[in-house]
């Protein structure tokens, strides 16, 4: 019975991330597996994603693609305003996996 939520869980946590990568135009900047491992170190309440520099790799790989791969509101973005609304986008998301684990 355990295993059975767990996997619902994992399963559901794949579909955040694979969503969250498709509306901020991430397609070709990271999979939904390298950014689940990145959520693993996580701990909710904390910007503690980006000490070495990671979510700040992720959005620079990103910046020549968001404007055409994004969801439409997220395309129209200024680069800073998509950095910005990207990191608390990103926290809400991250805290949100970790509160359901």
């Amino acid at each position: 019975m355990n295993e059975a939520m767990e996997r619902a869980q994992k399963d559901s946590n794949l579909k955040l991330v694979t969503g969250f990568i498709r509306i901020w135009g991430l397609d070709n900047s990271i999979k939904p597996k390298e950014l689940e491992q990145l959520i693993d170190k996580h701990r909710p309440g904390q910007e503690d994603m980006d000490k070495q520099g990671e979510l700040t790799a992720i959005m620079n790989d990103a910046r020549s693609d968001y404007k055409e791969i994004a969801q439409p509101e997220i395309a129209k973005l200024t680069w800073i305003k998509y950095r910005i609304e990207f990191r608390k986008a990103f926290y809400a998301m991250t805290d949100e996996i970790k509160k359901g684990e």
